[in-house]
């Protein structure tokens, strides 16, 4: 390849790399030292319905809990007990309090945490049964 084509390719490389890097300014976007502390946004029934049709997790204080990834792995100590709905002992972080972001119910390979759906209340068409 001669210095010619060179220059341009450096040219070309050098355009891509400012244009790629440039912010678009895409909706919803904040600052990183504001996202680290901001709480997460609440399910929506609409962007994640039930597994299985039908159910939608144990209700806690009239919300909806399902499930909500895959289980994790935290030392029991770290966990206090607030109430048992559908047959599960539900538990938080003991460092958490009302209203809580995540819930956690017991499994074979650890816990599995549960976050509240808005939107499906107990009873009301879609609601389902717990």
């Amino acid at each position: 390849m001669n210095s010619k084509h060179s220059r341009a390719a450096l040219a070309l490389l050098a355009i891509i790399a400012v244009v790629g890097c440039k912010d678009v300014g895409l909706k919803g976007n904040i600052p990183l030292a504001e996202a680290q502390y901001k709480p997460l946004k609440p399910l929506l029934a609409n962007d994640y319905p039930p597994a299985t049709p039908g159910h939608t997790g144990p209700v806690f204080e009239g919300t909806h809990w399902p499930e909500a990834g895959m289980p994790v792995r935290i030392p029991e100590q770290d966990l206090v007990k607030v109430d048992s709905a559908s047959g599960l002992a539900l538990y938080a972080l003991r460092w958490d309090q009302p209203p809580y972001d995540r819930l956690y119910s017991k499994v074979a390979k650890g816990w599995q945490p549960h976050m509240p759906v808005r939107g499906v209340q107990p009873g009301q068409p879609g609601g389902g049964t717990h």
